[in-house]
């Protein structure tokens, strides 16, 4: 929580809380096992509090009420402590992923208000594949420790008594419309209305980039406290059709909740003095905040993967598609034939961010190495978009290494050669090609490439040396007399 001034913050402040979850024994031994020696008791004291002022037979809301209750509650005293102590607690209970606090402005009666949406705990698999929740638990009890918690929240399989757990088997799940018929021909409008308008109004996950509209600025707007200082920055996004685009395309790039990309506009750093957007610092922080939550969202990449084969391409996408010069189109890599065209293919290459380039290859997870790989490549090197996916369509399809000198490398050959877009990028490649192959086919085959010794010249067998003279030979043994008769150092020099 992010307090500049705790007179902003005080026990006569109203708050409600926000749950959309209901937490059973399992989620309650994860919280108390796993969360609490990460943030402490006084911070899980106060998850609970928050968690039991909404009934517990309902979701939703909790009933507005001054902040001290909260103090109450954790035995804090109403004063500048406490308010430290109170902001800490809710600190620690973000950076872990179970609470968001968003401070809202009522001008009516000319208050804060705070809201405390609350989250769950990840469950036992997902936790465990986050490495910094991770590391900060090893860090509390140690390795030996973060083992056992894990073994005990994890049945075994057995295996000795069962076929292996690789064996899919036989599918005989029945589906839904194979059982049940619904009667599509009277659709009760009314009553989806009446439900729509019952649902408590709260932001779901996010929809995958490959159906991504862009946020409208009004949403963008709602979510922007009056009073923050760069309230009147991103106003004036509103005559910034570049800027506007530019806090889109990263929300897109990034799989930035609408929450996610208003709390990073409303960061320090973002806007120039002048009011300018700071797109590159703007899409590293959205990166930092990706990675974490990469780490995490396996599932997501899977679907991810699987919508981005076929992009959007429609005339309402506020992300521009740049159209491919014909000459330049790709052949589809043999791991995505048949989902897609060449032409679909190259038009994804061009218009898509790297992200989902790498999204397309691998079916799980995105190794968080390579990712932050290409994230150098991008926030370092300053590589074109397009042309990083040029690079991943000529690694990938080509089975080519991605070690990160092997990559830097041709990175570095890039930019010395001036390549800015993707068709520039696609010949660089092709050429690469084409010299590979003409050394390839002038390279001998089979014997011919071992390692020979060079032929020294040998006289024919049926040739004789020819006879030495006589006076030759006289000559010979005077210059041997000579050289015999000199002491050794004349003989020497």
């Amino acid at each position: 929580m992010r307090i500049g001034n705790l007179f902003d913050f005080t026990e006569s402040h109203r708050f409600y809380a926000y749950r959309g979850f209901s937490l059973d024994s399992f989620s309650l031994k994860i919280l108390y096992s796993i969360y609490q020696p990460m943030i402490g008791p006084g911070a899980v004291g106060l998850y609970c509090t928050l968690y039991y002022s909404v009934p517990m037979d309902k979701l939703g809301f909790s009933a507005p009420e001054q902040q001290r209750r909260l103090f109450l509650a954790l035995g804090m005293e109403m004063n500048e402590t406490g308010r430290k102590r109170l902001i800490e607690f809710s600190s620690r209970l973000e950076a872990v992923g179970l609470l968001q606090t968003v401070r809202k402005y009522i001008a009516d009666s000319d208050e804060f208000v705070y809201e405390y949406t609350l989250l769950a705990p990840l469950m036992p698999d997902e936790f465990f594949q986050n490495q910094h929740l991770v590391m900060l638990l090893r860090d509390k009890l140690g390795k030996h420790a973060v083992l056992a918690l894990r073994n005990e929240f994890a049945a075994a399989y057995p295996a000795d008594r069962l076929p292996p757990l690789q064996d899919s088997g036989e599918q005989l799940t029945v589906p839904f419309y194979d059982l049940f018929r619904l009667n599509l021909n009277s659709v009760d409008e009314e009553l989806e209305q009446t439900l729509m308008q019952m649902a408590p109004a709260r932001e779901t996950a996010p929809a995958p980039i490959g159906t991504f509209r862009g946020f409208s600025f009004a949403e963008l707007l709602m979510r922007i406290p009056r009073q923050s200082a760069n309230r009147p920055y991103i106003e004036a996004l509103r005559n910034d059709p570049e800027g506007f685009a530019a806090v889109n395309y990263t929300a897109a790039k990034y799989m930035l909740t609408l929450a996610e990309t208003c709390r990073l506009l409303d960061e320090d750093g973002i806007f120039s003095p002048d009011g300018d957007l700071w797109v590159e610092e703007l899409q590293y922080r959205a990166a930092q905040l990706f990675r974490q939550k990469q780490k995490h969202a396996s599932d997501r990449n899977v679907a991810l993967a699987k919508l981005a084969k076929q992009p959007a391409t429609g005339k309402d996408s506020l992300l521009p598609q740049k159209p491919v010069d014909p000459a330049s189109i790709v052949d589809v890599p043999q791991t995505l034939q048949g989902n897609m065209t060449a032409e679909s293919y190259s038009l994804f290459l061009k218009n898509a961010p790297y992200t989902q380039v790498l999204a397309l290859f691998f079916p799980g997870a995105v190794p968080s190495q390579t990712l932050k790989l290409f994230e150098t490549v991008d926030f370092h090197f300053k590589l074109p978009e397009e042309v990083i996916n040029a690079l991943i369509h000529y690694l990938m399809a080509n089975r080519k290494s991605i070690a990160k000198p092997f990559v830097e490398a041709i990175v570095a050959n890039l930019l010395s050669q001036r390549i800015h877009t993707f068709e520039q990028a696609i010949a660089y490649f092709r050429d690469i090609e084409q010299a590979i192959g003409k050394r390839k086919s002038a390279a001998p085959s089979g014997k011919g490439r071992a390692k020979q010794k060079p032929k020294l010249p040998v006289a024919p067998a049926d040739e004789r040396p020819h006879p030495v003279s006589e006076e030759r030979l006289d000559e010979i043994k005077k210059l041997a007399l000579k050289l015999k008769s000199k002491p050794a150092d004349e003989r020497g020099s």
